[in-house]
């Protein structure tokens, strides 16, 4: 697993606009083959159960609140 804080990351001008600036989250080539990048929204209380992805990455943007994961029995809690 990989934790990324938005707050710590540079900010870059854009390829297009060095005066646009932007904040890479996932860099190219970082997940193979990367076909989406959905939002979900859980409610206070929420959760999934536990479960694996054989064969796909899974990203997990966190814009308010905490999050508790399990990867490969290592807690991560991510907050903001």
């Amino acid at each position: 697993m990989n934790l990324t804080k938005t707050k710590t990351l540079p900010e870059i001008g854009t390829s297009h606009n060095k005066n646009i600036k932007k904040k890479v989250i996932i860099e190219k080539g970082k997940i193979p083959n990367l076909t989406t990048f959905s939002t979900a929204t859980f409610k206070p209380g929420q959760s999934v159960e536990t479960h694996t992805h054989e064969t796909m990455y899974e990203v997990f943007y966190i814009e308010s609140g905490r999050a508790k994961f399990v990867v490969d029995d290592e807690k991560f809690e991510g907050k903001l």
